[in-house]
């Protein structure tokens, strides 16, 4: 005879609340791997929060880009080195994901972004009216071109920012 926890009976709605607690990767590998139930909750919860910086292992990144549905993250962080390690966190996360599957992106956060790739997600968002938080670090001090400068115009212009 198999029990059931106590746990697995908990209403989605208040596993959601506990959720929101953990990062995408303990929710998508620990989390959903407990039970099936869980796994599909994992798969659904649609207020997932990303962080990548320059010194998340590639393979983590790769990984979860595999098996996140891109509608489903809200809060996202892209943090390259300042340095320029080998990981280029922000053209990594760009190359497999489509950003412009970010339908619910809340928040965004890049710190020390290149300017060809703050055009590259600027060129997508300037669409997104879901955007209510927009956080962004240059890489360098230099004069940016008339087509970022338009971009973050643009960007800044967004009525929900």
């Amino acid at each position: 005879m198999e029990s059931t926890s106590p746990f697995q009976t908990l209403p989605v709605e208040l596993i959601y609340r506990m959720l929101d607690l953990l990062d995408a990767k303990d929710i998508l590998f620990s989390f959903g791997h407990v039970c099936r139930r869980f796994y599909t909750i994992a798969r659904n919860y649609n207020r997932l929060s990303i962080k990548f910086t320059y010194d998340s292992p590639i393979a983590d990144i790769r990984q979860l880009c595999r098996v996140i549905k891109p509608e489903n993250i809200v809060v996202l962080s892209l943090k390259d080195s300042l340095y320029r390690s080998k990981n280029n966190v922000i053209q990594l996360f760009l190359r497999c994901t489509f950003i412009s599957q970010l339908t619910r992106l809340r928040s965004l956060m890049i710190g020390d972004v290149e300017e060809y790739d703050l055009q590259t997600i600027m060129h997508v968002l300037i669409t997104t009216s879901t955007l209510t938080s927009l956080s962004l670090k240059m890489n360098k001090i230099k004069i940016l071109t008339n087509d970022s400068i338009v971009l973050l115009s643009a960007m800044v212009a967004i009525p929900s920012l």
